[in-house]
């Protein structure tokens, strides 16, 4: 668990945090969750 600066609010907040415990914004960190977890385009 890390913590980063929630986009709405500013706040730093767990990166697991889904919404924001501040100010309640869905997807506080701007990344999409298949992102997170590696789920991202491989080249050929």
């Amino acid at each position: 668990m890390a913590l980063k600066q929630c986009k709405e609010c500013k706040k730093e907040i767990s990166t697991d945090a889904n919404p924001c415990p501040h100010c309640g914004k869905k997807n506080p960190h701007g990344m999409p969750k298949w992102l997170k977890y590696g789920g991202g385009i491989s080249a050929p």
